[in-house]
C-alpha cells in the first residue's frame, strides 16, 4: 500500500507539474498574445498616424497644384497682355511713322500751294483791276464779254478754292503735329 501511494502521489505530483507547466506555458502563451496585440495596437496607431501625414500631404499637393494652376493662368494672361502690348507698340510706331510720312507730304503740298499762290496774287497785282475791265470791254461781242468775265469768274473761284485747300493743309499740318506729339506719347 505503501507504495501505491507513493505512485498515486507521485503521479498526483507529476499531474500537478504538468498542470503548473500548463498553466505557466498558458500564461506565457497569452502574455505573448497579449504582447502581440499591443504591438498591433501600436502599429495600427503608427499606421492611422502616417494616414493622417498621408491626408495632410496630399491636401497640400492639391494646395500647391492649385496655386502652379493659377500662377499659370496668370503667367499666361501676363503674357497674352504683354504680346497685345508689344503689338499697339508696333501699331502706334507704324501710325507714327505714316504720321510723319504724312506730315513731310503735307507740309511739301503746303509749299508748293503758297508759291503758286504767290505766283497769283503776283499776276493779279501786276494786272490790276482796270487792265481786266479793259479785257472785258474790249470784246467784240456781248458773248466774247460773258465768256471773259466766266473766265475771271473761274479764275477767282479756282484762287478761293486753292485758298481753302492752302487752309486745310494747314490745318492737316497742325492735326498732324498734334497726332505726332500725342502717339509719341503715347508710345
Amino acid at each position: 500500500m505503501n507504495h501505491k501511494r507513493k505512485i498515486c502521489s507521485l503521479a498526483f505530483l507529476l499531474s500537478v507539474s504538468v498542470l503548473c507547466s500548463s498553466q505557466a506555458h498558458a500564461t506565457a502563451i497569452q502574455d505573448q498574445i497579449d504582447n502581440t496585440g499591443k504591438k498591433i495596437d501600436e502599429l495600427e496607431q503608427a499606421l492611422d498616424q502616417q494616414g493622417q501625414k498621408i491626408s495632410a500631404y496630399e491636401k497640400e499637393k492639391q494646395s500647391m497644384e492649385s496655386e502652379i494652376a493659377s500662377g499659370q493662368e496668370k503667367i499666361g494672361r501676363l503674357s497674352a497682355e504683354l504680346d497685345d502690348t508689344k503689338a499697339a507698340v508696333i501699331h502706334t510706331q507704324d501710325e507714327i511713322e505714316k504720321t510723319q510720312k504724312a506730315l513731310r507730304q503735307s507740309q511739301a503740298d503746303s509749299k508748293e500751294q503758297y508759291s503758286q499762290m504767290k505766283q497769283r496774287i503776283r499776276f493779279l497785282y501786276e494786272n490790276s483791276s482796270m487792265d481786266m475791265l479793259t479785257y472785258i470791254l474790249e470784246a467784240g461781242s456781248m458773248p466774247e464779254a460773258l465768256r471773259r468775265v466766266n473766265y475771271f469768274q473761274a479764275v477767282m473761284s479756282y484762287d478761293r478754292q486753292k485758298l481753302d485747300e492752302f487752309k486745310a493743309t494747314t490745318n492737316k499740318i497742325k492735326q498732324a503735329k498734334k497726332d505726332l506729339v500725342t502717339k509719341k506719347a503715347e508710345l
